[in-house]
This record gives structure tokens, C-alpha cells and sequence, in this order.
């Protein structure tokens, strides 16, 4: 029994040579930008996660702080107001990087993310400007407005601390996502 070796030395086996090299470089070049986007995708990812995770946290630890700052002394002085006014900066931090939630593959992530964000801006918001409506009231406002004003700042105020534990889960999903742990955040700003 006699093996057929090929020789490659003649035209017809220089053009398989040629398609079969082509062929490879063509899949190996497809694989090769599909393991690179992603690659790319999941460092987006996590990225996105910290990003949004660090401004999360930092918001919802300013939070707290100005829920025990309203326990001492005036509840609405100018330590809680100025915690309630980082707050909202930290909002607006949020609001600027909103365009990262989509590289999060997580979709009820994204959402409840957003949520929790919208809700409590909105509370922080109306909290706020009860508190310079309060401030800027002439002398003979009747006592029901201002009532009705201080009773909707403190309503806004019990929302968002009903609203915060919410985050907890949100806060470990993002962790997970960054591989960094925000556990350890609040020992170090409370340190």
C-alpha cells in the first residue's frame, strides 16, 4: 500500500495553501476582536459599577449623616442642611453619570438603581424647598402654612430614611459588579 504525500509545490496546491491561510486569519481575526470587545465590555462594566457605586454610597452615607445631625439640636440647622445640600450634589453627580447605567449588563440593576435615585432626589428636593420657603415667609404667615410646610419637610425627611435601607441590595450588586466592597466605605468615613 502506497501514501499519496501531496506536493505543494505546484499551483493548485499553493492556491489551498493560500485559501486555507485565509481562511484561518479571517476566524482567527473574527475570534480574536469578539474576545477584545468583550474584554472591553466586561472593564466597562465594572468601571460603570464603581463609578456608580461609589456615588451611590457616598449619597445614601450623607444621608444617615444627616439623619443623625437632625437628632441634635435644631432638626433642620445648618449642619443638616448643609449634609442635605451634599446630598443633593451627590444627586447631581449621579444625574451627570446616568449615561453609564446601560453598561451595566444587569437590567434590574439599571432600574432599581434609578428608581431609588429619582425617589429620593425628588424627596430631597421638596425638603429643600420647604425649608427656603420657611426661611423666606414674611413675619405674619399664618401658622397653618407654616405648619403645613414643616409638616411636608419632615414627611420628605421620614421618606427618604424609610427609602434608604432599600439600597443595601443595590450596594452589593454594585459591589459585586466592581469586585470592591463598600462595606468597608463606611468604617473608613466614620473613622
Amino acid at each position: 500500500m502506497a501514501i499519496d504525500i501531496p506536493n505543494f509545490g505546484t499551483p493548485d496546491s499553493t492556491l489551498v495553501a493560500v485559501t486555507l491561510g485565509a481562511v484561518l486569519a479571517t476566524l482567527g481575526g473574527f475570534l480574536g476582536n469578539r474576545f477584545e470587545a468583550r474584554v472591553e465590555r466586561r472593564q466597562r462594566e465594572r468601571d460603570a459599577a464603581l463609578l456608580l457605586g461609589e456615588i451611590v454610597f457616598t449619597f445614601v452615607m450623607i444621608l444617615k449623616m444627616a439623619h443623625e445631625a437632625r437628632q441634635i439640636g435644631d432638626p433642620y440647622g445648618p449642619i443638616t442642611l448643609r449634609m442635605l445640600s451634599g446630598a443633593m450634589r451627590e444627586a447631581d453627580a449621579y444625574e451627570r453619570n446616568r449615561e453609564r447605567l446601560p453598561d451595566l449588563s444587569d437590567g434590574a440593576l439599571r432600574v432599581e438603581t434609578h428608581k431609588l435615585m429619582v425617589s429620593i432626589t425628588m424627596s430631597l428636593e421638596g425638603m429643600l424647598e420647604n425649608t427656603r420657603r420657611l426661611e423666606t415667609l414674611p413675619a405674619r404667615t399664618p401658622q397653618a402654612t407654616l405648619e403645613a410646610l414643616r409638616a411636608g419637610r419632615d414627611s420628605g425627611f421620614d421618606f427618604i430614611m424609610e427609602t434608604l435601607p432599600k439600597f443595601e441590595p443595590t450596594l452589593a450588586r454594585f459591589s459585586r459588579l466592581a469586585k470592591v466592597s463598600f462595606e468597608g466605605h463606611e468604617a473608613v468615613v466614620r473613622g
